[in-house]
């Protein structure tokens, strides 16, 4: 039988069972006031995880593992946060997502439906990961960037500003999608590639090595930009795209609006 390594007090103002250690382990002592759960099942009582503060784990949620939650974080749902990850500042973890490794999620991040952040990724600032996406490997999201349906975010990719990533998009390696750019539908971003300000990438479109598309450009369809060119407020749309493509031979503007009989 395991050992209990807390026990509860009635907590008058919230309804909830603060936890109260029983024995040291980890950065915890015995005696040790933590957060709030609402029943034992929302914090195991194996393994060093622990809910500090004025954190809160309540309905469903689940916390075990070496995982943490702190500040005034709340985890509920059926939520579950497990490995060595962390929940902190005012973050949410709700619905059906699950949040573990050595991810973490802080600031007034967001994170719930179905959505997983594992690995090393960090969700934070106000932003938001929902529905069925994934951010994983050491993949940043934060400012006001959402991800969402089932949109991947992985490697070292970055989304941020007020960038939304959905669909069945993908970010991933050095990548960096932000300020206001879009990228959906089954659009994938890789290498050193940067979409940024008002620029929107869907479709099949793709973008890699250190291309850049930004303005108000549109790319979609089969588009593929590579090379080290760089797309600023024209579209390039499947009414086109097929005619060719846009290689590391295009290095400016200029060759991008020739190939394709733009003035």
């Amino acid at each position: 039988m395991v050992s209990k390594k807390y026990k509860t007090q009635k907590d008058s103002k919230t309804g909830l069972l603060r936890i109260i250690a029983l024995k040291d382990f980890s950065d915890v002592k015995k005696g040790d006031k933590g957060g709030l759960i609402e029943k034992e099942e929302n914090l195991s009582q194996e393994g060093n995880c622990w809910v500090y503060c004025n954190a809160q784990v309540f309905r469903s949620a689940q916390v075990y593992g070496e995982a943490s939650v702190s500040g005034n974080a709340k985890v509920f749902g059926s939520a579950q946060v497990y490995g060595e990850a962390s929940v902190s500042g005012n973050a949410q973890v709700c619905g059906e997502a699950q949040v573990y490794y050595k991810a973490q999620v802080y600031d007034n991040a967001q994170v719930c439906g179905e959505a997983q952040v594992y690995g090393e990724a960090s969700i934070s600032g106000d932003a938001k990961v929902y529905y069925k996406a994934k951010v994983f490997g050491s993949a940043q999201v934060y400012d006001n960037a959402k991800v969402y349906y089932k949109a991947k975010v992985y490697d070292n990719a970055q989304v941020c500003g007020e960038a939304q990533v959905y669909g069945e998009a993908s970010i991933s390696g050095d990548a960096q999608v932000y300020y206001k750019a879009q990228v959906y539908g089954e659009a994938s971003i890789s290498g050193d590639a940067q979409v940024y300000y008002k620029a929107q990438v869907f479709g099949s479109a793709q973008v890699y090595d250190n291309a850049q598309v930004c303005g108000e450009a549109s790319i979609s369809g089969n588009a593929e930009i590579n090379g080290a060119v760089k797309i600023i407020d024209i579209p390039i749309s499947s009414k086109y795209v097929d005619l060719a493509k846009v290689d590391k031979y295009c290095k400016d503007m200029r060759s991008v609006r020739k190939l394709y009989g733009k003035p």
